[in-house]
């Protein structure tokens, strides 16, 4: 219980007006955010206002519309609270929901191999894998001993010994927009391994989430830099050693993105290039992903959930290397990673119906009072038995009566009730 005075008539009839009342005041009228740990930080209403209206900016290019409502899950408060009033000043509705533990669901089935599994696979098919990177790493004998502190140094050694410990791996330090610093570094690798280049994988890309209006040409040049004038230096070193060229684009230089104007220029760059001389028969293609869950560009990424809500799905470890293996196993120049067809935004793109890359390889029906362990072991079974051990998946796809239609040859199959389908896997295309 309180007592006062008499509370005065409110001078503003909306939340927004509020805010904007609020960041008006200077910067004197702010927030404290006090963490888990214990520690503070402040933000000022005069800064909450433009990163919330950047919010609305996204909200309204997936198509929300007042009186929506979106699901808030931010494990920050500062995020939260950008988000919440992002949409407070759109008319959105939010409803707030906790953060759980793990998304993961409990089941049944076999646990899938680790994706560094995938990787080594990946690593065993080749003499040798160069990384080029802009920041140079300790030198040989340094990297034995842990780093002196966390951060990104200390990350990125740590994943150099691991990528090491899969295969034979080296790190040289270049800029991927000089020719010759490029060329020096594969002809060491060259040496080194006595095999010449055999394709090029194009990763590096710089992001810089502003609209349009907000950049100057100085941000521009900086944005496109690593996938134009570096995918430029890479398609004609791969070109020139006879040897693939394999950039990684994103699904924004195909659809388009309104914070991200520079960086899908950059990829729609890639996605030309691809197809411009991919289709001339030279082994060139572009692959434009959605989102590495939690990896690259995509970890600590804000808007997540929002892009999830548009159909670009973020595909963990596992799916994505899969994913690029199926890709390089196809002729085509561009394909799409990871965006759901089912989704409205993107199936208002596409011109036809989608290819599926999933094929039916087997089904497995559980008879009458089994346990459902034997759906996972009768699918491992079928799984071996039509070598795709490893690559399927379970998917329920309704009841069968005893003695009905035939499962494929090799299949396992026992009489009774639930009939789940064992699938190989790959990507969205």
């Amino acid at each position: 219980m309180s007592t006062g005075p008499e509370l005065p008539e409110p001078s503003v009839d909306t939340w927004a007006a509020a805010l904007r009342r609020a960041a008006a005041a200077g910067e004197h009228a702010e927030v404290v955010h006090v963490r888990a740990d214990g520690s503070e930080t402040r933000r000022s209403y005069a800064s909450l206002v433009p990163e919330a209206s950047r919010v609305l900016g996204g909200l309204r290019a997936l198509g929300l519309r007042p009186g929506d409502r979106v699901i808030l899950q931010c494990e920050d408060t500062e995020d939260y609270l950008a988000a919440l009033w992002g949409c407070i000043l759109g008319g959105i509705t939010a409803v707030p929901l906790t953060v759980p533990a793990s998304y993961e669901t409990a089941s049944a089935g076999p646990v899938r191999p680790d994706h560094e599994a995938d990787l080594a696979r990946l690593l065993d098919r080749l003499a040798g894998l160069l990384l080029v990177g802009r920041t140079a790493l300790p030198d040989e004998p340094d990297q034995e001993r842990e780093p002196a502190a966390d951060g990104p140094a200390a990350d990125r050694v740590a994943a150099y010994r691991r990528l090491r410990a899969l295969g034979e791996v080296r790190y040289e330090a270049a800029d991927v927009t000089d020719p010759g610093q490029l060329r020096a570094a594969v002809d060491r690798a060259r040496d080194a391994w006595s095999a010449p280049l055999a394709g090029v994988l194009h990763l590096a890309g710089d992001r810089v989430e502003a609209p349009v209006t907000e950049l100057d040409p100085e941000r521009w040049r900086s944005a496109l830099a690593a996938k134009v004038e570096g995918g430029w230096v890479l398609y004609r070193l791969a070109a020139e050693l006879d040897a693939s060229y394999t950039a990684f684009s994103s699904v924004n230089g195909f659809f388009g993105g309104s914070l991200n104007a520079a960086y899908a220029a950059g990829c729609a760059f890639l996605d030309a290039l691809a197809v411009r001389h991919g289709r001339d028969g030279r082994p060139v293609r572009s692959l434009a992903w959605s989102a590495w869950k939690g990896r690259g560009m995509s970890e600590g990424y804000r808007l997540a959930a929002l892009t999830e809500a548009r159909g670009y799905r973020a595909l963990d470890a596992v799916a994505a290397l899969r994913s690029y293996d199926l890709a390089a196993s196809t002729a085509e120049p561009h394909l799409l990673i990871g965006a759901d067809r089912t989704a409205p935004w993107v199936r208002a793109h596409l011109a036809g119906p989608a290819r599926p890359v999933q094929r039916l390889a087997g089904r497995v029906v559980l008879a009458d009072g089994a346990d459902l362990g034997a759906v996972c072991t009768g699918a491992g079974e079928a799984a071996r038995r039509l070598d795709v051990d490893g690559h399927w998946v379970l998917r329920a796809a309704g009841s069968a009566e005893p003695g009905g239609s035939a499962a494929p040859d090799g299949a396992f199959r026992q009489p009774g009730r639930f009939r789940p389908a064992c699938t190989s896997s790959g990507p969205t295309r």
